[in-house]
């Protein structure tokens, strides 16, 4: 039987697809903008409104409502155009929301507004150029993240364990995995319980082909108890490609029907075949947050 790739492809791709919204930002006509520019500058109570509506944004994110939670963080960003944090809020959310390039302006405009704001805070700094550097990698822009990333390693009592894990995916995407792992591993030592680290080493250790490594820390990550089904079919996948398909099915069926089982053993066979570096990355997929079957963690709502 002729292998259907595209449709092989696709099945697993989205068996790996990341755990990302989709949906579109707040309506940029606003009827509520008028009056909000109106109120910004010097008003009294301005910090009020802003820390109040900070705080609505913060919930209303954290409930998983990120158009609703966009929309207010402009309201907040337009009633103090100097203060990052509503932007740093609105670029999570976009990113959340899949809009990249959205998101990557959000946060680049908070760099700049920390600049206008002598009492900008260190940790503020730090998230906004995290967050430009995953909505980079989401943008295929691996080279460009790694510059912010480094400059977040510059900072000073920044917590860095999320910073190793971009930086190391982009160094997965550029195929310097040498490079990663050593920055996946960096952060282990801090957050050694860190689940997307060790999901990330392990599938760096993969597209090494280093099987048996990137299988035992994988099948250590899909059995904690606060793995998901994205985890188990990365093992899956790993298995796949080493070629043990029996391992693979048996990992595969925790979470897929059998159709869909066989769809995606037809694929890592294929991937085998093919002995392709890159494709195997594609099979990881690039997109969200970061490539597919990586894992980051979301900075939403603080």
């Amino acid at each position: 039987m002729k292998l259907d790739l595209p449709r092989a492809k696709s099945a697993v791709l989205i068996a790996l697809t990341a755990l990302v919204l989709t949906g579109c930002a707040g309506d940029p006509s606003d009827p509520l903008r008028d009056s909000v520019r109106n109120s910004r500058v010097g008003a009294p109570g301005e910090p009020e409104r802003t820390a109040s509506l900070m705080r609505v944004a913060d919930a209303t994110a954290r409930s998983g409502d990120l158009a609703s939670a966009a929309s207010l963080y402009r309201r907040a960003h337009l009633l103090n155009e100097v203060n990052s944090a509503p932007l740093i809020g609105l670029g999570n959310a976009l990113s959340g929301l899949g809009a990249h390039e959205q998101a990557a302006e959000a946060f680049r405009k908070a760099i700049k507004a920390q600049h206008a704001d002598p009492d900008a805070l260190q940790n503020e700094n730090a998230d906004a150029l995290h967050g430009l550097g995953n909505a980079l990698i989401a943008l295929d822009q691996p080279r460009a993240a790694i510059d912010q990333f480094e400059a977040v390693l510059k900072i000073k009592n920044a917590v860095q364990t999320r910073t190793y894990n971009g930086i190391g995916v982009a160094h997965d995407m550029l195929g310097d995995h040498e490079t990663a792992q050593a920055f996946y591993r960096t952060g282990l030592k801090d957050k050694s319980d860190s689940l997307s680290l060790r999901n990330n080493l392990g599938l760096s250790l993969a597209l090494a082909r280093k099987f048996d490594e990137a299988i035992e820390i994988l099948r250590r990550v899909a059995a904690d108890t606060r793995a998901g089904s994205r985890n188990r079919l990365n093992l899956a996948l790993v298995y796949g490609l080493s070629g043990n398909n029996t391992a693979a099915g048996e990992v595969a069926r925790l979470d897929l029907d059998e159709p869909a089982v066989r769809r995606n053993l037809l694929y890592y066979r294929t991937l085998r075949a093919l002995n392709d570096p890159k494709a195997t990355l594609d099979a990881v997929g690039a997109g969200g947050i970061a490539p597919k079957g990586f894992t980051g963690e979301s900075s939403i709502g603080g």
